[in-house]
């Protein structure tokens, strides 16, 4: 009996082996979100949390740390797009923008967002809420 149980244990063995991501660079943890880890792998970035558990895959080209744009979103870059990640991990702010303002600086929870010569504004949820078809929002 227990020499069934050795080579059960030794065939489940590689696959429990192989089938752990790998990484380039783990960061130490609290860098980004406290219980997470910036970890790079092909020169994209992505985050783990403490368990090992995949937050981000690692597919961005950057990502910040929480509280330089918001308390509670990180900017993340993604093919020269930026857009917000929230603290759960969830992509709040598709990366699609050319560029993220910081909040506050035109109106007060509100962060201008640029594609091309448009502009529009997304609140502290990620969420897009005036978008204008003409240059610049005044």
């Amino acid at each position: 009996m227990k020499f069934l149980l050795f080579l059960l244990c030794l065939i489940s063995l590689p696959e429990f082996v192989i089938s752990q991501p790998s990484f380039d660079y783990i960061d130490e943890f609290g860098v980004v979100k406290r219980n997470w880890a910036l970890v790079q792998r092909d020169e994209c970035y992505g985050v783990i949390s403490r368990s090992g558990e995949i937050v981000l895959a690692p597919v961005y080209d950057y990502i910040d740390e929480f509280n330089v744009y918001s308390r509670n979103l990180c900017l993340i870059l993604y093919n020269g797009k930026v857009g917000f990640v929230n603290r759960k991990g969830k992509v709040v702010t598709e990366p699609t923008y050319d560029f993220i303002d910081e909040f506050n600086v035109i109106k007060r929870n509100w962060a201008e967002v640029r594609i091309e010569n448009h502009s529009g504004f997304v609140n502290r949820k990620g969420e897009l809420v005036v978008f204008s078809s003409e240059s610049h929002v005044q």
